[in-house]
């Protein structure tokens, strides 16, 4: 009786271990959520980025918690980007005081398996550099899905135009893809 016990009890104990590593599981390229798969996307891919159906929330240089609501179309892909943007003299710096986050429908994204992008631009005459994720979900399934990124600035940040104030920047934008109209 008592092996017994100890069987059983060692089997449970490694299905709760399975099932709590399978649930903590960073999400990678191809990784799926649902039916949708998280890939990485290509800067010139045409996809529409979430924030052209969804509001992104104010420039704020105080740490907040923003959260909105919005209806997507149903379409083939839907990019997730996010990123920095500063002088080009201070990109590296900035870049190295923040902790990215992202999260969807309550799966951490692994970040660190994604490649992020850099490029150059101009504003008034200012060389500006971005760093940017270019994820996308692929295969939409109609229906509430939620998205949070986060910016965790460990010390006060000058991105050339603005001080940014250490602490989280949490933005939660929650969806709804439509389903297709015909």
């Amino acid at each position: 009786m008592k092996k017994l016990f100890y069987l059983l009890s060692s089997v449970f104990f490694c299905l709760l271990v399975v099932s709590c590593t399978a649930k903590n599981k960073l999400l990678q390229p191809g990784d799926k959520i649902g039916e949708m798969t998280l890939v990485q996307e290509a800067s010139a891919t045409p996809y529409d980025v979430i924030y052209t159906f969804c509001d992104f929330g104010p420039d704020s240089h105080e740490p907040l918690k923003y959260s909105t609501t919005c209806g997507v179309p149903m379409q083939p892909g839907l990019g997730l980007r996010i990123g920095w943007t500063a002088k080009e003299s201070l990109i590296a710096s900035n870049w190295e005081a923040i902790e990215w986050g992202l999260k969807v429908d309550g799966q951490i994204v692994d970040l660190q398996a994604f490649k992020w992008e850099e490029f150059s631009s101009t504003n008034n005459g200012e060389n500006l550099k971005s760093r940017v994720w270019f994820i996308a979900l692929e295969d939409l399934t109609p229906g509430k899905h939620t998205l949070t990124w986060t910016n965790t600035k460990k010390i006060a940040i000058d991105d050339g135009f603005n001080i940014y104030q250490p602490g989280a920047y949490e933005r939660t934008i929650n969806f709804n893809i439509l389903e297709k109209e015909e």
